[in-house]
């Protein structure tokens, strides 16, 4: 029973951690009905599948205390689950004072959640003779504190929890997915998939699948299937483009590999310009619902984490392809918005309340600071990375029961409810979790840091133990995987979604993820090089193992399958004067989708198009500019002009 701030800063503090429930700020109170109705809200002792991370702490002035324990460890010799309670501040007491405290029996075999409340009076336990009963925790202090030194801290009396029991392997995994895409979701004469059967929305033409596909396409070794392949994400492509269905920018990604590059950025630009419109002067997105049912959700003007990341991370990285300035600023000024927030709030407001923390938010900004790190180096963005993934811990189950196999890095969306009514407390919703899996492994690639690797690997195997290899629920067929999963009532519920279920991020969703374990690389690869004038940004469909400037000349290095078409964008070069592909020299082409091979220069935007065969798994590719020059947003217009 550990009273925090008794008789020293009382009940303030900076931030309050109880993992799967609580997530506080500052004036914040544990069990409140901010983001749930009054007759759901209480939460001070909670269900033991519920606590994600068995572990509560409360920070204050850059000291910060907190109980660790064992959710596993035997009391008595047979019984585990110690029961845990908390509140801050301490209002269960009416003191003033933070609760932390770990108690007997356990919930729910011997008393229900939240006793105090009901009036429960619990039956009488029996202590064998010759037994004892022992809770064993760890008391632990830190300073200077943060949500890292308390997660490091549980992780060096725990370890980082060992991944979970694959069902089959992650290319049989992956086989399910692509299974959903060539069969089952498909709808021939709508040429698109389902998002879910029985779906309300119908068909979608979802780039991200035309990618998995093609992708996929180039490890295919029986020529027939291959161009099965190819030809469904080419058919999906083409309406894509013919129809403007689209403008997510993951459009950049699968054109680099399957071509109409001009055409693809065209229509991204469409969605970059509705950003930069709805942006605020101060840098920030609000809060406006588009829908009656989202007016109760929060106030109008509102904003939040979840509102400013997303489309941070989307305008640095097409500035990081293209160099547009106009994007490099609105991006650059958005993150220095984001610098206001501590905690991961406000991603889901479709139908989640605002002050609602959310692991999406947490993704969402690991991959905006990501993205600030890979235009400029500078590693105080790499810093706030990984600040915002040790944020995103405290969804992640970091234990499982001994009578669930399913649970063990498993994902809760957010702590609180779908319009109020519906808690999300021991209900994982996988893809969220996966969306923050691949922010983190994105992160491990910069970081080299192994927790970020195996907690990507754990979350992701939990998504392919959640995927049905048969058909056995309804509206479920192989390959497909739960919305939700409850730890606590061992069941599934909601819609069962398609592998690509979505891809507002090219990771939120189990079939990218399942890609990575196979060794996939989804995004195109960039680099940017500084020259005497300004950057050079180069993207390609093929792995950039190496790009460097020699005196005039740009040389790069390419990886990628022998006989296969890539593309590049070369930004921030005004004029051409040769490009050579191993010594031999590259046509200049007014449509290089026409050809095998050529570039193209785009004078009014600067870029140059690069249109490749590959002839051997590396090649060179040289070009020699005639001169550099800064690239600039135009007055009107996105397009990137050339000075004169």
């Amino acid at each position: 029973h550990i009273l925090v701030g008794e008789e020293s800063f009382g009940s303030l503090k900076d931030f309050a951690l109880f993992p799967g429930l609580e997530y506080l700020l500052n004036r914040d109170v544990s069990s409140s009905s901010i983001n749930i109705d009054e007759e759901l809200k209480f939460r001070f002792s909670p269900h033991p599948y519920k606590i994600t991370v068995p572990l509560m702490a409360v920070s204050y002035n850059g000291y910060a205390v907190s109980l660790m324990w064992d959710p596993l460890q035997k009391w008595d010799d047979e019984n585990s689950y110690v029961s845990a309670k908390f509140a801050s501040p301490n209002w269960l007491e009416k003191q003033d004072n933070h609760l932390m405290a770990l108690f007997l029996p356990s919930i729910p075999k011997y008393i229900p959640e939240n006793a105090a409340y009901l009036n429960y009076v619990s039956p009488t336990y029996h202590l064998k003779a010759g037994s004892s009963i022992k809770i064993e925790a760890w008391l632990t202090c830190s300073y200077p504190s943060s949500i890292k030194t308390i997660f490091n801290q549980w992780f060096d009396i725990f370890g980082i929890p060992s991944l979970p029991t694959l069902p089959r392997s992650v290319e049989e995994a992956l086989s399910l997915c692509i299974k959903t895409y060539m069969d089952t979701l498909w709808v021939e004469d709508q040429k698109g998939w389902h998002m879910a059967l029985s779906d309300p929305w119908g068909p979608n033409a979802n780039p991200l699948i035309c990618l998995h596909l093609w992708l996929r396409s180039l490890r295919e070794t029986d020529e027939s299937y291959k161009n099965r392949l190819r030809k469904r994400a080419l058919t999906v492509y083409e309406r894509i483009l013919k129809e403007g269905l689209e403008s997510n920018i993951i459009l950049i990604d699968l054109s680099l590999r399957l071509g109409f590059v001009e055409e693809s950025l065209r229509m991204v630009e469409k969605g970059i310009k509705e950003i930069l419109r709805t942006q605020e002067i101060d840098g920030s997105w609000k809060f406006k619902p588009a829908r009656k049912m989202q007016r109760r959700l929060g106030s109008v003007g509102e904003t939040a984490l979840g509102f400013c990341a997303l489309p941070v991370y989307v305008l640095l990285k097409y500035a990081r392809i293209t160099g547009d300035k106009a994007c490099m600023s609105a991006g650059f000024k958005g993150l220095e918005y984001m610098n206001l927030f501590k905690r991961p709030d406000d991603a889901q407001t479709w139908e989640v309340p605002m002050h609602t923390p959310d692991i999406l938010a947490a993704a969402y900004a690991v991959n905006a600071y990501l993205e600030a790190f890979k235009i400029t180096g500078d590693r105080k963005y790499l810093d706030k990375a990984q600040y915002w993934a040790y944020t995103g811990l405290p969804f992640v189950y970091l234990w499982g029961a001994e009578d669930r196999p399913i649970m063990k890095y498993a994902t809760i969306p957010v702590f609180g409810s779908t319009h109020f009514k519906h808690p999300w407390y021991g209900n994982a919703v996988q893809w969220c979790g996966l969306g923050y899996a691949y922010a983190i492994h994105q992160l491990y690639k910069y970081t080299q840091e192994p927790l970020w690797r195996k907690l990507a690997e754990g979350i992701t195997i939990a998504g392919i133990q959640m995927q049905a290899d048969k058909v056995k629920y309804k509206n479920c067929l192989p390959g497909m995987y739960p919305d939700a999963f409850s730890p606590v009532s061992n069941s599934y519920s909601g819609w069962w979604l398609n592998p690509a279920n979505n891809w507002t991020l090219p990771g939120n969703n189990l079939a990218t993820n399942v890609m990575i374990l196979n060794g996939y690389e989804v995004e195109a690869s960039s680099e940017i090089l500084s020259s005497p004038s300004g950057k050079i940004h180069i993207s390609s469909g093929a792995q950039i193992l190496e790009a460097t400037l020699n005196g005039d000349e740009i040389i790069i290095k390419l990886h990628y399958p022998v006989n296969e078409n890539s593309y590049t964008i070369l930004a921030g070069i005004s004029k051409i004067s040769a490009i050579k592909k191993d010594n031999s020299k590259l046509n200049e082409v007014d449509n290089i989708n026409n050809v095998e091979e050529g570039w193209k220069y785009i004078k009014e935007k600067c870029f140059t198009l690069i249109k490749l065969k590959h002839s051997a798994p590396t090649i060179t590719v040289s070009i020699k500019p005639v001169s550099y020059t800064h690239l600039r947003a135009h007055e009107t217009s996105l397009h990137l002009v050339c000075p004169l």
